[in-house]
């Protein structure tokens, strides 16, 4: 079987109407329900949000931008991560990544649609599964000139180079209104990934 990845999936711009539709907002409502019982129950470790953290000290929390972007960053932490430069807008990222089709559960290898990390290839063609169109080059994107999904760009603003990070998107922000590639409409998606450099814009 081969996995075909359109690359524009990974470079569409955000659908910015409002939700209008009931059904609309019945998906989203339930997208970020499923998103927040996985981070906090599901998730390990379990996280919190950043304005629980701080009301109770816990130090295992998620950001969250309009209820449509999450983000974790698993190497909050690290010894040394306030040396590394901090991602800004018109910065040029390096980003080893693995994007999923997001279930409610712990993202699994056959929800891939897109990798870059040639751990996650490697598994995937040992599956007998064909990466023909996917490339273990680092994705380059320059913050606010590269057409990137809106929600990465986001969440990316405020990392640290080293940074693995995770990022869970309704469909709102994971991509726009049409399903491309292998991505099925109104899905919401989760973006594994590493900042391997950063170039200050």
């Amino acid at each position: 079987m081969k996995l075909r990845f359109v690359i524009l999936a990974l470079l569409v711009g955000l659908c910015s109407g409002l939700v209008g539709c009931s059904d609309e907002d019945t998906t989203l409502k339930n997208q970020r329900t499923s998103i927040e019982r996985y981070l906090t129950s599901g998730h390990q470790p379990r996280l919190v949000s950043r304005e629980t953290a701080e009301q109770s000290g816990d130090t295992e929390f998620y950001d969250v931008w309009g209820l449509n972007t999450y983000r974790y960053i698993a190497t909050m932490y690290e010894e040394g991560r306030e040396d590394k430069p901090v991602v800004e807008m018109g910065d040029e990222l390096e980003l080893v990544l693995t994007a999923y089709i997001f279930s409610g559960s712990a993202p699994r290898d056959e929800a891939i649609y897109f990798t870059n990390n040639p751990m996650k290839i490697a598994a995937l063609v040992k599956k007998g599964l064909d990466p023909e169109f996917w490339s273990e080059e680092p994705l380059v994107v320059k913050l606010g000139t590269t057409n990137i999904i809106k929600g990465v760009e986001k969440a990316l603003i405020g990392c640290r180079e080293g940074d693995e990070v995770e990022i869970y998107m309704t469909f709102v922000t994971g991509y726009d209104d049409l399903a491309v590639g292998m991505i099925p409409k109104d899905s919401s998606v989760a973006w594994m990934l590493t900042i391997s450099s950063v170039k200050k814009g």
